[in-house]
């Protein structure tokens, strides 16, 4: 009788915008969760700012963390439609160097 994989769970970066984003990775491992989701709405991971070189060394952390990056999303709802338009273009560029092949945008 063979067992099934125990299933595996993740978190969103979303609720961690106070912290690091180490920080945040941490403590998502620290409490069992194997999976992130990183919102680029974290002052860290903004689009505009974030360098392929930089989402490189976020996945490393989150990998370092002993999480695996599920996916990678940009909602942004609140922001005006020009810059929010440019940011989920820059966001398609990001999603493979941030270590996700998934993409959720609003």
């Amino acid at each position: 009788m063979s067992s099934a994989p125990a299933p595996r769970y993740g978190f969103r970066t979303a609720g961690y915008r106070n912290r690091s984003l180490q920080e945040a990775f941490e403590s998502l491992a620290g409490v069992g969760y194997r999976g992130v989701e990183i919102c680029l709405e974290h002052p860290e991971a903004r689009p505009e700012t974030m360098t392929v070189a930089s989402a490189e060394t976020v996945a490393s952390l989150a990998r370092d963390a002993g999480l695996e990056v599920a996916s990678v999303s940009y909602h942004a709802d609140a922001e005006p439609e020009e810059p929010r338009s440019e940011n989920q273009l820059r966001a398609v560029g990001l999603t493979r160097p941030l270590g996700a092949e998934v993409l959720i945008l609003n």
